[in-house]
């Protein structure tokens, strides 16, 4: 793989500190014990290594959790409030992910709580999304909800969309789906997730700790776009949302991350850098992606 010799590469350049998703840190922990390390994770950082624990991380690694794997049985619960009649629901998951089994273990007991029969479906490309969907229909699954995954998170807009041409009711774990006519989202915010990084980062660069550890999540609920105060969903809008936008208009762009990044870390002290001693210190960013994605490729 790339990203041990690029997490050697940053270590070589002497960065100040390195960011990344929960590869990109797995890759960054093993390349140096003393650069910090800031992740973002859906997955149990303790049982990764990543750190010791969840109130005191220990080592050089800290970040956030988007506690995901814990949201399973609240995602079913409102989508059995929205499809009450739904007695067979599917469930999408990465079959290449650590989280893969506890998540489906998890989707299991909740559809067993309501009565319900559980279908799992698995993609591990892009190219899994249609016969993933063709699967549901044979089932005849009534409902969906995805696992929280990044190969789903960065494709909204074709998840959506199909969920749309097949009239299938979807509960989605990012308000960015909602956000291209998908139904209904419960999970973390993104954006504030990844704006909280860089205020880490900062406070690294200030020789601060980086007070909240692994382990802060931060919760939205969104139904539709429309504000939490409303009642009731909207009907999808996928096919148009989907049809006027670009594939680089993807939710969380690596370009929107750095600059969101870039944004909060720039509110470290300038007496910070005056003790560099006129020394721009570096951040590394670390970042992985798919063979297919054009943009990870140029960008």
């Amino acid at each position: 793989m790339i990203l041990p010799v690029l997490a050697a590469d940053l270590v070589r350049r002497q960065v100040a500190v390195i960011t990344g998703d929960t590869v990109s840190a797995l890759a960054a922990k093993t390349a140096t014990s003393t650069i910090p390390i800031v992740f973002i994770t859906t997955e149990d950082p303790v049982r990764l290594g990543l750190v010791a624990s969840i109130n005191r991380p220990g080592g050089n690694a800290t970040g956030m959790n988007l506690l995901t794997s814990m949201l399973v049985a609240k995602q079913f619960e409102l989508l059995h409030e929205l499809v009450p009649h739904a007695s067979v629901i599917g469930f999408l998951v990465h079959s290449h992910i650590p989280n893969a089994e506890p998540d489906t273990r998890d989707a299991q007991t909740a559809a067993q709580t309501f009565g319900q029969k559980l279908v799992v479906v698995k993609a591990s490309t892009e190219s899994d999304f249609e016969p993933a969907f063709t699967t549901l229909l044979q089932q005849q699954v009534g409902a969906l909800a995805i696992s929280s995954v990044a190969l789903f998170n960065t494709r909204p807009e074709q998840l959506v969309a199909l969920a749309h041409r097949h009239a299938l009711p979807a509960i989605w774990p990012l308000r960015e789906f909602a956000a291209v006519g998908g139904m209904m989202s419960y999970g973390a915010s993104n954006t504030d997730t990844y704006r909280q990084v860089g205020v880490y980062v900062g406070r690294i660069l200030c020789g601060r700790q980086a007070r909240r550890p692994s382990g802060r999540a931060i919760g939205k609920v969104r139904i539709g776009d429309q504000s939490q105060d409303r009642e009731g969903p909207r009907l999808d809008r996928a096919a148009d949302a989907a049809s006027g936008r670009r594939r680089g208009d993807r939710m969380m762009r690596r370009r929107e991350f750095i600059t969101l990044l870039g944004g909060a870390a720039a509110a470290w002290p300038v007496a910070a850098r005056a003790q560099q001693g006129g020394r721009v210190r570096r951040i590394g960013a670390l970042m992985g992606f798919a063979e297919s994605d054009r943009e990870g490729q140029t960008g």
